[in-house]
């Protein structure tokens, strides 16, 4: 926060009005989507990073998307293949993946969120 332009008053002031930003309180899975939330909100600007890590743990908790672009009409979870990549790679898969995920086969929507 000092990085950021913050006196030491301030910060101080900020913690203490907010004591559950500062402070992991819970089970373990509500410990998690804590870190996950700051982290989202730090990472603000690098889309990747966030979309990794929330398909990856479902944190932080999203509204669903007015202009969802997923397959079902859904937030998308998975990097759709170009036509490109299908048509030039002789490497590409016949037939194409299921929608599936690279986390040990679980499926793309095992958060439920």
């Amino acid at each position: 926060m000092t990085l950021a332009g913050l006196t030491t008053d301030q910060i101080t002031a900020y913690l203490t009005a907010n004591p559950t930003v500062a402070t992991l309180t819970g089970t373990t899975e509500q410990k998690i989507a804590q870190i996950i939330t700051q982290k989202y909100i730090a990472f603000t600007g690098n889309g990747r990073e966030l979309w990794n890590d929330y398909r990856r743990t479902g944190y932080p908790v999203l509204q669903p998307s007015q202009n969802a672009a997923g397959i079902d009409g859904t937030r998308p979870v998975r990097a759709v293949y170009i036509n490109n990549e299908i048509q030039r790679n002789p490497n590409f898969p016949n037939p194409a993946p299921n929608q599936t995920s690279a986390f040990g086969g679980m499926s793309i929507n095992s958060h439920g969120r």
